[in-house]
C-alpha cells in the first residue's frame, strides 16, 4: 500500500505523535510512505534531518497518481491531490490535542476547529460526529487508544507525559489499526473485493527464470482489474532474485518477504497468512496471466455465482515450446489432475479453514487440496476461455511416481475409503492404469463405486472403445453399455 503523507510541520515539536505513527507505518512491510513537500526548501530541511533519513520525498508539482492514500494531521484540504481521483484521502487527528493544551482550549472549541476536516474523504477522530458516515473510527480501538489518555495529558502538560501517551497512542497496534480500515476503504471505494496473487520465489536467476518472474509479475501488472496484491514469498534467496524483484518493484506494487521455508507448499502457506484478499489465487515464478481480464473475468464468476472457488482452462508450454490446451474435468480426480493450480480462485476464508496445504505431501499437495474442496462440497465454477499459461516441467511433472502416490493416497483417505475403495485400488485408478491391472468385472465393480461421487460415463466408453473381448465377456460388455445407456438415457 503506497501511502503520501503530508510533511507540514512535521520539524515541529507538537507533531511527535504524527512523526511516530508515521515511522510505524514505514517499518510495516506492507507500506511505503512518502512525504509530501510543498517546496524544495522544506524537501531540504526534512533530507537534512536524521529523523527522515531514508524516507521518500515528492513535491506538490510531481506525479502522485501512484499512491493509494494520502494522510494529513493539519492541511484544512487536500487541494494538492485533487486532480488525482485514485487517491483516497484521510486526516489523522492526533496532534491538534496540544491545541488544548498551549491555547487553553474547550473540547467543543477543538471540535469546531476540526470541522475542516470534514473535506476529506475519511478521517480518523476521537469525536464523534454522527452525521458524518465518513468517519472511519466507530468501530475502532483508535477513539480508546486516544480519547482514554487524552485527560491525562492534557493536565499538567510535562515532556513525560507527552512520552507516554505517544507510547499509549502511537503503536504498531494503532498503525494496524489504521492499514486495517484504510484496506476496507480502498475495498468498499472499488466496490470490487481484493485479490492475492501469491508467488512462490527462489533462487530464479540460477536457475535461469530471470525473464520468466518478469513475465509473471507484469502479466498481474497489466491487469484491467485493479484491486489486487501480489505478494512474493522468497525462500531467502542468495543469487540476486531479491535485488531484481526489488528493482522490479520501484514501479510495480508488490508485498515482498524473503526467509527460509521448509520447501515450496510451506511457502504458499505463508502466502496464505500473508494474504488480505476474499480471494487467492497462487501464480508460479514461471507462468503468467495470458490476458488482461484474467482476473476481472474469474472475479465476476465468483461474485455473480456466489462461488467458493472456481478453476478453468489453461495453456500449457511444452519442453518442445509447444502450446497445448488443459481442459479441466472435476471428474477426473480419481484419475489425475482433475485442473492446474495455478488456475485456481478460493476463497482465503475457506483455504484458512481447511488448513492451508499438507505438507506431508511434498509433491502434490496441491491435487490434495482439490481433492478437499471437491470432498466438502464447496461451490465450485468453471471458466473455460483459458487466462493462464503455464510451463510444463515444474516439481511435480519430474516427479510423478511421486505426485502419483500423494495424489492416490490423498483421494484413498477423503473420498476412497468412503466408498469401499482399498488403497491398491485407488493407486491403480492414477492415469487409469486399473485398465491393465483388472479384469472387467472388477472394472465394473470400481466404476459402480466411483460412479457413487463421480460421472463415470467417460471411462465407461472408454473401456469398449479400447478393449477387445472374446465371446466369454458378452454379458459383460452388454452390462456397459446398459449402464452407458441409463447414463444418456437411451434403451438398448
Amino acid at each position: 500500500m503506497k501511502i503520501l503523507i503530508d510533511s507540514y510541520k512535521l520539524l515541529d515539536n507538537n507533531y511527535n505523535l504524527m512523526r511516530t505513527l508515521i515511522n510505524n507505518l514505514q517499518n510495516d512491510k506492507n507500506c511505503e510512505i512518502t512525504l509530501l513537500c510543498s517546496s524544495k526548501d522544506e524537501k531540504n530541511k526534512l533530507t537534512e534531518n536524521f529523523i527522515f533519513d531514508g524516507y521518500k520525498f515528492k513535491l506538490f508539482d510531481e506525479d502522485l497518481g501512484e499512491y493509494d492514500f494520502y494522510l494529513s494531521a493539519m492541511n484544512d484540504k487536500p487541494d494538492c491531490i485533487s486532480k488525482f481521483s485514485n487517491i483516497t484521502s484521510v486526516a489523522i487527528l492526533l496532534d491538534l490535542f496540544y491545541r488544548f493544551e498551549s491555547l487553553d482550549e474547550s473540547f467543543a472549541t477543538i471540535r469546531e476547529n476540526t470541522r475542516f476536516y470534514r473535506n476529506y474523504d475519511y478521517y480518523l477522530t476521537p469525536f464523534n460526529y454522527p452525521e458524518n458516515i465518513h468517519n472511519i473510527t466507530d468501530d475502532l480501538e483508535i477513539r480508546n487508544l486516544i480519547y482514554l489518555n487524552l485527560y491525562n495529558f492534557s493536565d499538567n502538560y510535562t515532556i513525560e507525559k507527552e512520552l507516554e501517551f505517544r507510547k499509549s497512542v502511537c503503536t504498531n497496534a494503532f498503525s494496524s489499526l489504521i492499514l486495517e480500515k484504510m484496506t476496507e476503504i480502498n475495498n468498499l471505494r472499488s466496490n470490487e473485493p481484493l485479490v492475492s496473487v501469491v508467488t512462490i520465489t527462489f533462487n530464479l536467476i540460477k536457475n535461469g527464470r530471470k525473464e520468466t518472474i518478469v513475465e509473471c509479475m507484469d502479466s498481474v501488472k497489466v491487469q484491467d482489474y485493479k484491486n489486487i496484491e501480489h505478494i512474493i514469498v522468497d525462500g531467502n534467496s542468495t543469487d540476486g532474485t531479491m535485488e531484481l524483484i526489488k528493482k522490479y518493484d520501484s514501479i510495480n506494487r508488490l508485498r515482498v518477504y524473503s526467509e527460509p521455508d521448509d520447501g515450496l507448499y510451506d511457502a504458499m502457506n505463508k502466502g496464505i497468512n500473508h494474504a488480505r484478499g476474499k480471494y487467492i489465487v497462487f501464480l508460479n515464478s514461471d507462468d503468467f496471466y495470458c490476458r488482461n481480464n484474467a482476473i476481472s473475468d474469474a472475479v465476476s464468476l465468483l461474485e455473480k455465482n456466489k462461488l467458493d472457488y472456481l478453476f478453468g482452462t489453461a495453456k500449457a508450454i511444452t519442453v518442445e515450446g509447444k502450446v497445448v490446451l488443459w481442459h479441466p474435468d472435476i471428474n477426473s480426480i480419481p484419475y489425475a489432475m482433475n485442473y492446474c493450480h495455478q488456475t485456481l480462485f478460493v476463497k482465503t476464508e475457506v483455504m484458512k479453514k481447511l488448513g492451508g496445504f499438507n505438507l506431508a505431501y511434498k509433491v502434490s499437495s496441491d491435487s490434495d487440496m482439490m481433492i478437499k474442496l471437491y470432498k466438502d462440497n464447496y461451490k465450485y465454477g468453471v471458466l473455460l476461455d483459458p487466462y493462464i499459461t503455464y510451463r510444463l516441467g515444474g516439481l511435480s511433472s519430474v516427479q510423478s511416481e511421486q505426485s502419483k502416490l500423494d495424489h492416490s493416497n490423498s483421494f484413498y483417505k477423503q473420498i476412497g475409503s468412503e466408498i469401499g475403495l482399498t488403497r491398491k485400488e485407488c493407486e491403480e485408478l492414477w492415469a487409469m492404469k486399473f485398465f491393465k491391472t483388472y479384469d472387467i468385472r472388477h472394472k465394473l465393480y470400481m466404476i459402480r463405486k466411483l460412479s457413487k461421487k463421480f460421472n463415470t460415463e467417460t471411462v465407461l466408453i472408454k473401456i469398449i472403445e479400447n478393449e477387445n473381448y472374446d465371446l466369454s465377456l458378452k454379458q459383460s460388455v452388454k452390462r456397459i453399455l446398459q449402464i452407458c445407456a441409463r447414463k444418456i438415457k437411451i434403451k438398448i
